[in-house]
């Protein structure tokens, strides 16, 4: 069920208004029509519409509103109105007519009360600018309108790293037919591209590498203003990382993750990740150069690399029924320490940041004094919060201690990889303006 809201001005006798506004009527076919007008378009204007429609028995319901230059009061009361009307009913309107103050403020009520559309009477003027012969109505629907405004918020949201929110808006505009297919594409590749950042986030490269690779070859077919040199390099990387379990581009990926909850200020997250860092960053070493995992070392490797006992009896052996041989797991202290003890080239950077002067007693490092502020926070073993200065701290720490040991070429190319592209917060062009404006009262 269609309702129709129209505003009513005076014209030049009141009748050619009634006309003007009978045609719109006819156009629209509503099965009810909402008149606002002024005390003096209620006067002089209404007596010939309330004829005209009791002549084609189209039901109708007048409002008597003040103020009639006022555009906020006028809005505040036209959207008062909208929302009285049942809301089963699909809404349309009609600015034609009225003072500046009243058609502006039914276009803006209507535009945020959701209306299925706005119109306008054309036909060729007079001296004055108004319409002598009503011959066409003109639509706008306020869809692109929601499209545009909505879609803009969900870019704020993505540049923000607020990835599924902005996926979820996108996605309701994606495949839209009543939207322009300008809008409709972006949507779609808003969506695609927040749910695989969102997907890479969660470390679920597979499924990340997948959407980036789909906007790639999509890319071909239809313009797009992403950047697919970028798109691809993302793709690429996320394939590599959910490959090789033990790689350097899966502990740059998770260092990178780490930076990106710190820039969000969710710092707790932030601190955790980087924690992971650090563990991740001995466990590989120690697994590719020496193929120890630190989750069952043997003590026969120990014993034969020389390790002193006071390291050996500190750790906790059990056996494997299948071949006898004794393991430890070896947390993230000991790991470092180990890794210091075969003399690793990594730990000549390593023991100074967490040890002092070589003393594998004295852990008072400031990689040390980091680490002990996650095992401090809630999301660990404690009851404090992390710190911004804290997380910034253990940063600067790894970022320094990552361009020792990564080939420069090689973070360099990482550091492309990882870098996530930003959305225009007005992604489209403005609407060419309508050389046929809206005719004087």
């Amino acid at each position: 069920m269609l309702a129709l809201v129209m505003t009513v001005g005076t014209g030049c006798t009141g009748r050619d208004i009634a006309d003007a506004l009978v045609f719109s009527i006819k156009k629209h076919q509503p099965q009810k029509v909402i008149l606002l007008c002024s005390p003096k378009t209620a006067d002089q204007t209404l007596p010939f519409i309330e004829e005209a429609l009791h002549s084609i028995e189209v039901p109708f319901q007048p409002y008597t509103i003040g103020n009639e230059d006022n555009v906020e009061f006028l809005y505040n009361e036209y959207l008062k109105i909208l929302r009285q009307i049942a809301p089963e009913e699909e809404i349309a309107a009609d600015f034609t007519s009225g003072t500046k103050a009243m058609s502006a403020a039914l276009f803006a009520a209507a535009v945020t009360y959701g209306v299925k559309q706005v119109s306008y009477i054309t036909g060729p003027r007079d001296q004055t600018g108004r319409v002598k012969v009503s011959t066409d109505v003109l639509a706008l629907h306020p869809a692109q309108i929601y499209a545009r405004q909505n879609l803009e918020r969900a870019a704020v949201l993505f540049n923000h790293g607020e990835f599924e929110a902005a996926a979820q808006i996108a996605k309701e505009y994606a495949n839209n037919h009543d939207i322009t297919p300008e809008i409709s594409r972006f949507a779609q590749e808003l969506s695609i591209l927040a749910n695989a950042y969102s997907s890479w986030e969660r470390f679920c490269w597979q499924d990340a590498a997948s959407k980036l690779g789909n906007l790639v070859n999509n890319a071909s077919k239809n313009q797009t203003a992403l950047d697919i040199c970028q798109l691809k390099n993302s793709a690429e990387f996320c394939r590599n990382v959910q490959n090789d379990e033990w790689s350097l581009c899966r502990l740059y990926d998770l260092f990178s993750n780490a930076k990106r909850r710190f820039n969000q200020g969710r710092f707790d997250d932030a601190l955790s990740r980087l924690y992971r860092v650090c563990e991740y960053l001995i466990q590989y070493r120690l697994f590719v150069q020496y193929k120890i995992k630190t989750s069952s070392a043997p003590r026969t490797f120990l014993e034969e690399k020389q390790i002193p006992n006071e390291f050996i009896n500190r750790l906790t052996f059990s056996s494997h029924h299948s071949n006898n041989t004794q393991t430890a797991k070896i947390g993230l202290r000991d790991a470092l320490e180990l890794l210091c003890r075969l003399q690793d080239p990594w730990a000549e950077y390593l023991s100074p940041l967490y040890f002092e002067n070589g003393n594998f007693e004295k852990q008072t490092g400031k990689l040390a004094k980091s680490l002990d502020k996650r095992n401090q926070s809630w999301l660990a073993h404690g009851t404090q919060t992390a710190q911004k200065k804290d997380v910034e701290s253990l940063i600067d720490i790894l970022e320094n201690l990552l361009d020792k040991i990564l080939p420069t070429e090689e973070k360099r190319n990482y550091e492309k990889a990882v870098k996530f592209i930003q959305i225009p917060i007005r992604p489209f062009h403005h609407a060419r303006r309508d050389s046929n404006p809206r005719p004087a009262d």
